[in-house]
């Protein structure tokens, strides 16, 4: 029996035949010799030595890694300059975020809030066939889609409409409609503002919650969005107003009813617009639409004041007033009194029957107007403009006769 001879091999003594029968059957080299050339492999590091079960797993690899992947061992990090520390810090292998601007569609791009149904749909078919890219936001993502693929198509391109369900009286969810909106598409030209409700009812019957329902819809929605892309308006101005400062310095002031403003006719065509729908209810105080008007009004002075605010700075700011609509406003309407189901449906009918109506077609023509000719103003129907006219000059409410 071969004899047993005591080993270190890595730092550990054991037990070991001296003369393994079959390694002595390949080379007839002497114990000792075997032994420190074993040893010899281990602490050399070689790439044919033997790991026994306690592998060292910090061993060098076999294949050479790149310098930034070398581990760092504690002994040599405790010696290096603090320079030779930074030149040698890994880099991050995160990946790398996008460059501003990357990877966006260009091309002039509009942003129309309750674009969903009625004149917001309209608005946008005629703005995709104009040629701009288009964002619809409302709150029924389902119909938003339909009217985002129907405007891509429209507009011939792939990508060219975003639908972005939006609720327009949460301010969190307007701000993601920008953050959207600015990470698809390089800009923004124009913002219309589509969104709102109806509600019909003597003052003494309506109650306050529905009040602050059409105030919040109608007002409040307008007024966030109007704030979160503010900022990105006025940079478009800015630009505008450095490539052409004379058609901007002169927008300020503008035309009357359903006319170009005075940038307009001078070729301020670059400036970014800032659209409101207010209505006739708006600008002449309606019987029985007491809440309903208040907060069209209330949206008419906010168009004004914001006015005097952007105009020097290079964003167009329009009113669009419409008269009687034929669309489906109707399915959100509220209607309150004694007989409200009876002003509903006879409300209704008029909406039908009555030849003053309008389409959303055309209101969505008037809005078109409005951004190109950069007009403070356009009403809708003539019949309209002149009854609003008539009120502005003599103060006779023509109110009562058509909403009795």
């Amino acid at each position: 029996m071969a004899p047993l001879v005591h080993m270190q091999k890595g730092g550990r003594q054991g037990l070991t035949a001296g003369c393994p029968s079959r390694s002595a059957r390949r080379a007839p080299v002497h114990c000792s010799t075997r032994r420190a050339l074993k040893v010899a492999a281990v602490n050399s590091g070689g790439p044919n030595h033997r790991v026994p079960f306690n592998t060292n797993v910090n061993a060098p690899p076999r294949i050479q890694l790149p310098g930034f992947l070398q581990p760092a061992s504690s002994s040599s990090q405790h010696h290096q300059p603090h320079h030779n520390q930074q030149q040698q810090h890994r880099p991050d292998l995160n990946m790398t975020p996008p460059m501003e601007g990357a990877f966006k569609a260009t091309g002039r791009t509009v942003v129309i809030t309750g674009g969903s149904q009625g004149v917001g749909r309209a608005a946008a078919l005629l703005f995709a066939r104009k040629g701009y890219n288009v964002v619809v936001a409302a709150r029924e993502a389902a119909r938003l889609a339909y009217v985002a693929d129907d405007c891509a198509a429209a507009a011939g391109r792939a990508g060219a409409a975003l639908a972005v369900p939006t609720d327009v009286t949460q301010e969190r969810q307007v701000q993601a409609l920008v953050n959207s909106v600015l990470s698809k598409f390089e800009r923004v030209d124009a913002v219309v503002q589509c969104a709102g409700v109806f509600g019909r009812g003597a003052v003494e019957d309506t109650p306050a919650m529905e009040a602050r329902r059409l105030m919040e819809v109608n007002y409040l929605g307008p007024y966030l969005v109007t704030q979160a892309f503010l900022p990105v308006l006025l940079k478009a101005g800015a630009r505008a107003m450095g490539t052409s400062s004379s058609s901007s310095s002169a927008g300020v002031g503008g035309g009357g009813v359903g006319l170009p403003g005075i940038g307009g006719l001078l070729g301020g065509g670059e400036r970014p617009s800032l659209v409101f729908l207010t209505g006739f209810s708006g600008r002449v105080p309606t019987k029985h639409m007491g809440a309903f008007s208040a907060s069209k009004a209330a949206l008419e002075s906010l168009a004004a004041s914001l006015r005097t605010e952007v105009e020097g700075q290079g964003v167009h700011v329009g009113v669009v007033q419409p008269g009687l609509v034929r669309s489906n406003l109707m399915e959100r309407a509220a209607f309150y009194g004694r007989n409200s189901e009876e002003d509903r449906r006879s409300f209704r009918q008029m909406l039908r029957t009555l030849p003053m109506a309008q389409s959303p077609g055309e209101v969505a023509e008037a809005i078109w107007g409005c951004v190109a000719s950069r007009s403070p103003e356009v009403a809708v129907g003539l019949p309209f403009a002149a009854a609003a006219q008539a009120y502005r000059l003599t103060g006779i409410n023509p109110s009562a006769t058509p909403f009795t």
